[in-house]
């Protein structure tokens, strides 16, 4: 199977190599729609780069939201689970491994009690990530090719090291090798 991403990735290695700083990849996002008086706890967000996609943000519904819109715990799950799958579909092309599934799931459980003013002296048990991973690699693949396919996906995941360095992060994978 031939690379996609070889030919593009050369170049830019080359070139983050030379310069460094060209390395920092910058995204963001900002409010496009204020909340409005009828609906206080909802707003529209769209990432700064693409103004045309608009997303609807509303507050979870143990903190008062009506659960009719993703909340902010929502999108923070979502782009973990975008970046880790986008990283091991990357991954795969590059190192010329068939990929016959990939299923990236992440629950995001918070204690809400300080955002709504509450003491929280004690950790509540089951609050964190978890980050769930299964993928199946073709029958061609060697098994130690496949391990080093997930260790370089996950490590390779700039939004899944980031969260990890600021919350603790469960990750808990199941890699399913076909026998040759």
């Amino acid at each position: 199977m031939a690379s996609k991403l070889k030919t593009v990735l050369g170049p830019l290695r080359a070139m983050y190599r030379e310069r460094p700083l060209e390395a920092v990849a910058v995204t963001g996002a900002r409010t496009v729609v204020e909340s409005r008086p009828e609906n206080p706890l909802r707003c529209v967000v769209a990432p700064i780069a693409h103004p045309g996609v608009v997303l609807p943000v509303d507050l979870h519904p143990a903190v008062g939201g009506t659960g009719d819109a993703p909340c902010p715990g929502d999108y923070l799950s979502a782009a973990v689970v975008a970046c880790v799958t986008s990283s091991i579909r990357a991954c795969a092309d590059v190192m010329g491994i068939e990929l016959a599934a990939v299923d990236v799931e992440m629950v995001n459980r918070a204690d809400v009690r300080s955002l709504l003013g509450l003491p929280a002296p004690e950790r509540i048990e089951g609050v964190g990530m978890k980050l769930r991973w299964q993928v199946e690699v073709g029958k061609a693949t060697p098994s130690q090719q496949a391990e080093q396919l997930m260790e370089v996906a996950l490590r390779g995941s700039p939004v899944l090291q980031l969260v990890m360095r600021a919350a603790d992060v469960q990750i808990d994978g199941n890699l399913v090798v076909p026998p040759v």
